[in-house]
């Protein structure tokens, strides 16, 4: 590395060598730092550093590595074996040869397989690099049959009796081309004049063992099948016409010669039938020198004599308990009109039962006829009930006043619009529950019955008893506040009543007293309180309050004086208290006490006077002011 020039204010210009640290090489690279340094006559230092990055060498690749591929055994492997390699660099750092393939072979002709070429170098670093060239070699083509004859379907007369030899070919050429042909074998029987079929198999099996197969099968058709000419149509016919045997019918495929089919076929007798009808059929039944049947067959259908039914049978009906039926009755059963008539008479038969109570009665007619046929009809006659029975003139409910209280109820008559055993005509007595007074109160009577069907009646009457009128006072004092000369010694009684027509109430009531007064005031509250008979209690309080006495005031009381040494008091003057009141008055003379002492060489005398102070409703007094002072001066 050289010198790094430098300037400065303090020295002249110049140069300084570098130091150099740090270690490189081609594979691994590395960091070399390099450094200058200059120091002036001042002391002023200065540094410059730079740092190196060394990269390795770059490491090589192959140049255009060969791809795999798939070949056909016709095909030539490749001969150039060898490939390229650079990591484009230059000298010293450049790196570039070549190198020749490893080869592993691993096919057949027949199976085919795989040629593996394989380059790797390593570099003076000691880093490799691998390419693989795989090369794919299909097997040999297997040949195949060339236009293979199809299935054919003849008839007997045109059975083949030979098939030509069969071509075969794989397409390829040189020495993949697999060609030539095969003869035909034959599997099966020959068929016969009933049909069948065989097989034309051509099999060829190349070098490589592989078996290609074709097989054409002849199907032969049987000679046509015969049937039945105008074979007769099913019918119905009535019981007087009932056939014995049935007519021979011709058999036949329409051909002559050998393959003709021609029978007269005469039927079977099947299958049941009477004048009560069934089925029987005739049947016609041929098997070809095939082996092959065909069968046709003539039902005849023979309609029953007809069936009889009941003339006008009853329909369902409801009837009163009055006009319920009490003998069984006939229906007559007919046919007619029809070539074999029937013609009877029925009687009914009854199941279920009927009372005045209702129920219901089921008549039932059942014929069985030659044919054992059974018809049947039912009428269901509904008995209704007798009418249930009502009450006359029920009561309904009412309200009544405190003194109208009801003791009994009366009697009811129930009835119904039946007749004879379906009447109903009874008297009910009322039960009574619930109860009432001149307070109020329910009373319910209730009527009941219950007829002989079991049907319960009933009706029910609510009395509703209006009370007696709640009593009030009658001109109740209010509350009142009096002076103090005009305190109550007692109240007087109190009327209650109620006004009321029909129950009334008229009571004279005394009152109570609680609390008390005085002329000093106070609370007094008088309480008057009434039950009535139904139990209902009214109450009025008055409270009287007292108003207490006026406070009483001293009159003129004197002031603080300073009196000389030669006027000293020996006593106070006496005070008159007053409250001036029109209703209750105070007047009062009040003589002082003394407090203190004062002769002609001074001192102080306190002459308190009393001020009001209350204690309850009594009371004590004092000065309105603190004290009077006098004071002696020497």
């Amino acid at each position: 590395m050289g010198p790094l020039n430098f300037t400065d204010n303090c020295i002249p210009a110049g140069s300084v060598p570098g130091t150099e640290t740090g270690v490189t090489n081609a594979c691994d690279g590395g960091l070399i730092t390099r450094e200058w340094e200059i120091t002036d006559v001042c002391g002023n230092t200065t540094t410059h550093t730079i740092m190196l990055d060394v990269d390795p060498v770059a490491i090589a690749a192959f140049i255009n590595p060969p791809a795999d591929i798939t070949i056909n055994c016709a095909d030539l492997l490749p001969v150039n074996l060898n490939l390229s390699y650079t990591n484009g660099g230059t000298a010293p750092c450049l790196i570039s040869g070549t190198v020749v393939a490893d080869v592993v072979e691993n096919y057949t002709p027949c199976d085919g397989g795989t040629v593996t070429y394989t380059w790797e170098f390593t570099d003076e670093c000691d880093r490799t690099i691998t390419h693989v060239r795989t090369i794919t070699i299909t097997p040999l083509v297997q040949a195949a049959f060339t236009s293979p004859p199809a299935d054919i379907t003849v008839d007997c007369s045109m059975v083949p009796a030979t098939a030509p030899n069969l071509n075969y070919t794989n397409g390829m050429t040189g020495s993949c081309l697999i060609a030539g042909n095969v003869p035909f074998m034959v599997q099966g029987s020959a068929p016969t004049a009933c049909g069948g079929e065989f097989f034309f198999v051509w099999t060829y099996t190349d070098q490589c063992d592989r078996t290609i197969t074709h097989t054409q099968k002849i199907t032969v058709t049987p000679l046509p099948e015969g049937n039945f000419v105008n074979p007769p149509d099913d019918i119905t016919v009535d019981c007087n016409a009932i056939p014995a045997s049935g007519t021979p019918v011709t058999f036949t495929n329409g051909l002559t010669g050998a393959c003709q089919v021609l029978a007269n076929v005469v039927p079977t007798v099947g299958g049941t039938g009477d004048q009560c009808g069934g089925t029987i059929f005739f049947a016609y039944s041929y098997t070809d020198q095939c082996n092959r049947s065909k069968v046709d067959t003539q039902f005849v259908e023979i309609n029953p004599i007809p069936e009889p039914v009941f003339l006008n049978p009853p329909a369902n009906v409801t009837v009163s308990c009055e006009n319920r039926p009490t003998t069984l009755p006939v229906l007559q059963v007919s046919n007619a009109p029809a070539p074999c008539p029937i013609t009877d008479n029925v009687t009914a038969t009854v199941s279920g039962s009927a009372t005045e109570c209702g129920g219901t009665l089921t008549y039932t007619w059942q014929y069985v006829d030659i044919c054992s046929r059974v018809i049947a009809h039912t009428q269901t006659v509904t008995v209704n009930p007798m009418p249930q029975g009502n009450f006359v003139n029920p009561p309904p409910d009412v309200t009544v006043n405190c003194n109208q209280v009801p003791t009994s109820g009366p009697n009811l008559t129930i009835m119904n619009t039946g007749l004879g055993t379906c009447a109903i005509n009874q008297s009910v007595p009322a039960v009574q529950s619930g109860s009432g007074s001149q307070c109020g109160g329910t009373i319910t009577y209730t009527w009941t019955h219950t007829d002989q069907c079991n049907r319960t009646t009933t009706h029910e009457q609510n009395i509703e008893i209006t009370p007696l009128i709640p009593p009030s006072f009658v001109n109740p004092p209010a509350n009142i506040t009096v002076n103090c000369n005009q305190v109550p010694t007692s109240a007087p009684n109190l009327v209650a009543a109620n006004n009321d027509p029909n129950c009334p109430i008229n009571a004279s009531v005394t009152p109570t007293q609680s609390g008390s007064a005085t002329q000093c005031g106070g609370t007094i509250t008088y309480t008057w309180t009434f039950t009535d008979p139904c139990g209902q209690t009214i109450t009025h309080t008055q409270t009287v309050t007292v108003t207490p006495v006026l406070q009483p005031m001293f009159v003129s009381p004197p002031a603080d004086i300073t009196v000389n040494c030669n006027m000293v008091p020996s006593s106070g003057a006496t005070l008159v208290a007053a409250n001036n009141d029109p209703n209750c008055p105070i007047t009062a003379n009040v003589t002082p006490t003394q407090s203190g002492s004062a002769t002609q060489c001074g001192g102080e005398i306190t002459i308190p006077g009393p001020s009001p102070i209350r204690t309850g409703p009594s009371r004590m007094f004092k000065s309105n002011r603190d004290a009077r002072t006098r004071t002696c001066v020497c």
